[in-house]
């Protein structure tokens, strides 16, 4: 629910998964996130930051310098989110792209044209405006986003549910978990055994 107490816009929706994604980026410069939507489904994400394989950015002493003194190591987020949709076979055609903060950069803006991309929003318009024409002459809709933005803060841990072996008659009714050191959360009365997801800090 948003500050008022009603139910968020599709637009607000999108817009915090996009702001969402930025809190993955690790780029001191800006952190930027993506989110890449159809028919009020999200396709894909992204946020800036090093190739795959490469170390995160923690300090302008790790970010390699191009010839003009940019970083050599970022990948926009909307390079990532399309690289990501292109990886897994995924159609973007006709998507809007939600982007946590300035509009797209030129080789982005050119990017989103070529996925197909009808509607781009941001919250921010980039310094070079030359993208938002090149997406205006193609017919791509631009939007500033005016609403509310969602604060993203992280509470620290819960302590974990107790805990039992799944008895040997409930293996095999949730089909992904068959490991034979699954642990499983019984529900008393329930009759349903739900398998638990560890996530290590």
């Amino acid at each position: 629910m948003t500050p008022g107490g009603r139910k968020p816009s599709w637009d607000e929706y999108f817009m915090a998964m996009a702001i969402l994604a930025a809190s993955r980026a690790t780029c001191e410069r800006g952190r930027v996130g993506v989110a890449l939507v159809r028919a009020n489904r999200l396709l894909a994400t992204g946020y800036n930051g090093p190739v795959g394989g490469n170390p995160d950015c923690l300090g302008a002493d790790r970010c390699r310098r191009t010839a003009d003194g940019g970083c050599a190591e970022t990948a926009h987020a909307e390079q990532n989110a399309v690289a990501y949709a292109a990886r897994y076979g995924v159609d973007l055609t006709g998507c809007t792209c939600y982007l946590s903060g300035y509009s797209p950069c030129l080789m982005c803006a050119k990017l989103l044209i070529q996925c197909g991309c009808r509607r781009v929003i941001f919250r921010k318009p980039y310094r070079d405006t030359m993208p938002l024409e090149f997406l205006a002459q193609v017919g791509v809709e631009i939007a500033v986003y005016v609403g509310p933005v969602p604060r993203l803060a992280w509470d620290p841990p819960e302590p974990p549910p107790t805990l039992s072996a799944a008895p040997d008659a409930a293996r095999g009714q949730m089909p992904v978990v068959n490991a034979a050191l699954s642990e499983w959360e019984i529900r008393e009365g329930e009759g349903v055994v739900w398998p638990l997801v560890r996530v290590d800090g």
